[in-house]
Formats: structure tokens, sequence, C-alpha cells
């Protein structure tokens, strides 16, 4: 089981202990509608101390307002 989850490379591991020496928190809003490998990208959030924010079935078209604003 472990395996499965399981970072595929060393990149975002990396990226997350840089960005935590920085102080810096790393937070992820993912939309997937296909697989997402989380437990690779998601090293950043775990190691600066981030959340990963996961909205499954996303869709544009019933989020947003059908009225179109223009600035003149």
């Amino acid at each position: 089981f472990q395996t499965l989850l399981a970072p595929v490379n060393n990149i975002y591991t990396k990226l997350g202990e840089e960005c935590a020496q920085s102080g810096c928190a790393v937070d992820l809003f993912v939309f997937p509608n296909n697989y997402l490998d989380l437990a690779t990208i998601g090293e950043v959030c775990r190691l600066s101390g981030g959340q990963i924010y996961k909205f499954n079935y996303f869709s544009v078209r019933r989020r947003t307002s059908r009225r179109v604003e223009t600035n003149v």
C-alpha cells in the first residue's frame, strides 16, 4: 500500500523543502476530471505546511455567472 501512494520522482519533494526553508506554504487547488497524481505533486503541500483543496466534477459552465459584465 505504501508504494501505491509513493511519489514518482523527487522534484516536488525538493521544491517543498525549498519552500519550507523560505517560510512559504503552498496550497494547491485542483479540479480534476481525470486521473491526477496527488501523491507526487502533493509533496509540495505536505513539506511546506500547505493544503490540497480538491474539487471533483467541477464544471466551469455550472459555476460561472450567465451575465457578462463589460467596462465601457
